[in-house]
């Protein structure tokens, strides 16, 4: 893992990669946080 990292610090893409990488990171989890929060309001009306 520590590797992958270092050739990417080392390229000189590395900032823009970083940077879209974290973009999709953020999308993701807030994806699966509104997933989450779906099913979590499915369970709790189904209950009532």
């Amino acid at each position: 893992m520590n590797d992958l990292y270092d050739e990417f610090k080392l390229s000189d893409t590395s900032d823009r990669f970083t940077l879209r990488q974290a973009e999709l990171l953020q999308v993701f989890h807030t994806l699966q946080h509104d997933e989450e929060r779906r099913v979590k309001n499915y369970y709790y009306f189904r209950k009532s």
